[in-house]
């Protein structure tokens, strides 16, 4: 709903006069007030900026804790997540989606874009860390034809995903996980560009990489990577990579108020931070919301600056993408054939004092191989 204009503060002309405010009391009448520069300057940029209208609070008369009114203005809070939705979803529209593999995916916001009603939602290109699985998060998006372009990194465990893409169904950009969540940072940071040696000096930065196949079934390359610009510093070569705009993000919090302040749990944190960074418009989903005022500053991981519109988690399914028990036979964990080889030769390389990051799949098994007196 939009505001009234009785809810509005006076509007201030470029000199800082009160334009025909007049508070009437009983004897006086009070003075304009004497605003800052810096205070001139956030008023006149706010009368210039678009944002979604926000749906009214609660008419109860309740305080925060510095003791200030909540008034209906403040409270970002949206019944559903079609109503978050329906106004900011457009056809061809650019999206960052929190995220990685299945935690903290923002399932109630994806099951209402996959519905088939919901005809705005074509054409999309998304960016997230991964492509979800078969029949859930983005992989109902995926099956319901509505994603143009995904910029991800690791997708493999999509399968659906893997024969759009080899079918010319769907456009891919592979790109570095760190780069993708640094360039979502540097959107909300006002950063346009940034320089990183990931991927430098390789096919990456060399360009050459399938974004698109022809869907002929003839398996030629439609859609190919550009070469990006790499420059040198300090002797290294490094690729300049720019800020991801994105016109909506969509994020998944553990905790939320009714101003838009996050809390994560745990590695559901991820990429959600900077996927709500990067979006014109910010819509949260989150497993509790609280009032504004509830939640002790220093627990805060997202402010609520950042954010536009929450609603409450509806759908928290938290799938397990590969369930794994311990077994009592052994023999059921040893692993053999060409990726022992792999691991065990990795492995060779671990040091006394060294900090190793093992990623999914085969590194973090090599862990079982660290030599002996290591």
């Amino acid at each position: 709903a939009n505001y009234s204009s009785s809810s509005l503060p006076p509007r201030v002309d470029s000199q800082g006069a009160a334009a025909a405010a007049v508070v009437k009391s009983s004897a006086v009448k009070s003075k304009p007030p004497v605003l800052s520069q810096s205070s001139r300057l956030r008023r006149s940029f706010s009368s210039t900026i678009s944002r979604p209208a926000k749906t009214k609070a609660a008419t109860t008369a309740t305080t925060d804790h510095l003791g200030h009114a909540k008034t209906q203005s403040s409270s970002k809070f949206v019944p559903t997540a079609s109503e978050a939705l329906r106004d900011v979803i457009f056809p061809g529209a650019k999206l960052s989606v929190g995220g990685f593999g299945l935690g903290g995916l923002p399932e109630t916001l994806l099951n209402e874009l996959a519905e088939d009603d919901f005809d705005t939602a074509r054409d999309l290109t998304i960016a997230s860390l991964t492509a979800s699985v078969d029949g859930f998060g983005l992989g109902k998006l995926f099956e319901a034809g509505k994603v143009k372009r995904m910029i991800s990194s690791y997708v493999g465990e999509n399968k659906n995903f893997e024969q759009m893409f080899f079918g010319g169904q769907l456009e891919v950009e592979l790109t570095p996980q760190g780069t993708i969540a640094a360039r979502m940072y540097a959107a909300g940071a006002g950063i346009p560009a940034f320089f990183t040696p990931t991927g430098a000096s390789t096919i990456y930065s060399d360009g050459g990489i399938p974004i698109k196949y022809k869907d002929d079934g003839s398996g030629d390359v439609e859609i190919e990577s550009p070469p990006r610009i790499v420059q040198e510093f300090n002797g290294h070569s490094y690729v300049m990579e720019e800020a991801y705009y994105a016109d909506v993000a969509l994020v998944k919090a553990k905790k939320a108020d009714t101003r838009g302040n996050l809390i994560f749990h745990g590695t559901a944190r991820n990429a959600n931070p900077d996927a709500a960074m990067s979006g014109k418009i910010c819509i949260v989903e989150a497993e509790e919301i609280v009032e504004a005022g509830d939640l002790d500053p220093d627990e805060v991981h997202l402010s609520g600056v950042y954010v536009d519109r929450v609603i409450h988690a509806a759908d928290n399914e938290k799938r397990i993408e590969r369930l794994k028990e311990t077994s009592d036979d052994a023999s059921e964990q040893v692993i053999t054939g060409g990726r022992a080889r792999i691991m065990r030769r990795a492995a060779k390389e671990f040091k006394d004092g060294m900090y190793v990051n093992l990623g999914i799949g085969m590194p973090t098994l090599a862990s079982n191989y660290i030599p002996e007196g290591v």
